[in-house]
């Protein structure tokens, strides 16, 4: 019987098969390495089939995927996490489903770039060795895959590192979650603190503005006050016409045979009165006029005997709006 510590073991379709020493590397052989392993009960040769401590295992090189790609020589340092980046990238599994290990050279046709040979193993193919191996009494120390041809094991080893960046990164989560939340604390109070200064500024500004507009109200208090008194007048001027004006309209439109005696303003009524001949034809001129409206006989017409004409009294109103009518082919009133 082997010894615990110079066990190997050759795991395949889910049967486990002993590699006898003579089968190992080191002499020359050219078949395949495993092509007559020894069943792993028939070789154990104990009743329940077990053998206690730890052995090698090597996987068929289909249960593994190799793929190539060439990094800088300066990413050395850092190799094992642009491997890990790398197989996020450009390959459909995630770190937490997988095993992975790698090999680097020098590339031949570039001295600044190394040449990396990236081995992938699921990680549920690892699990079922490992469990496997458990059951039998046995912990597995090496899990590597035979090469292309299955005459020799690559020198790698899926269980470096107890399971490689997936359990780093598993024992880095606590650490992540505190940076993060340093980072999210320190971005609100980054925020928080833009939020009062644009907040000062827009109040320094606000009050600026009012400061400002007080000034402009203060500055046109006189010229509105001058515009006001100016516009009062004006409107005093378009609501009262001076009574000139009215007395200068009148005696243009009235005949020349018509003399008055009498001519009264009160609250926008004006009543005449006089004598003249044919005074009916007096309302239609005074009420053709854009001046006057309402136009009718405020008394009955009489006849004077002394000078035998007619003795009127006529009442009329100012119309609203009414301007300072201008006549330039007329008169200026006496």
């Amino acid at each position: 019987r082997q010894e615990p510590d110079d066990l190997t073991l050759y795991y395949n379709d889910g049967r486990l098969h002993v590699v006898r020493p003579e089968r190992r590397p080191g002499a020359a052989q050219s078949e395949h390495l495993a092509s007559d392993a020894r069943s792993w009960p028939i070789f154990a040769g104990t009743p329940d089939g077990s053998v206690p401590g730890a052995a090698t295992v090597w996987l068929p090189y289909s249960d593994c995927l190799e793929r190539h790609f060439t990094v800088p020589a300066a990413a050395a340092q850092d190799l094992e996490r642009v491997v890990q980046l790398e197989l996020e990238r450009a390959t459909p599994f995630r770190t937490a489903d997988v095993f992975s290990c790698y090999l680097t050279s020098p590339s031949p046709e570039n001295h600044a770039v190394l040449s990396v040979r990236h081995f992938i193993a699921k990680r549920d193919a690892i699990s079922a060795v490992q469990s496997r191996l458990q059951n039998e009494g046995i912990e597995a120390r090496t899990i590597t895959c035979l090469d292309k041809n299955g005459r020799r094991p690559l020198p790698i080893n899926f269980l470096a590192g107890k399971g490689g960046a997936y359990d780093r990164k598993r024992r880095l989560i606590p650490t992540l979650a505190a940076v993060a939340l340093v980072l999210v604390a320190t971005a609100t109070a980054i925020a928080v603190v833009r939020s009062e200064r644009a907040l000062a500024v827009l109040d320094a500004r606000t009050a600026q503005a009012r400061s400002e507009w007080q000034d402009r109200q203060n500055s046109t208090k006189p010229t509105l006050a001058k515009l006001d008194e100016a516009n009062a007048i004006a409107a005093l001027k378009l609501k009262h016409v001076p009574s000139v004006f009215l007395l200068n309209e009148v005696t243009r439109l009235l005949p020349d045979d018509v003399h008055l005696s009498d001519f009264t303003l009160s609250n926008g009524t004006i009543v005449i009165s006089g004598l003249g001949r044919d005074t009916s034809r007096l309302i239609p001129l005074l009420a053709g006029s854009g001046m006057f409206t309402d136009v009718q006989l405020a008394a009955a017409v009489t006849t004077d005997p002394a000078t035998d004409k007619e003795r009127f009294s006529i009442r009329f109103a100012l119309r609203s709006n009414t301007a300072t009518p201008s006549h330039p082919d007329t008169e200026e009133p006496l």
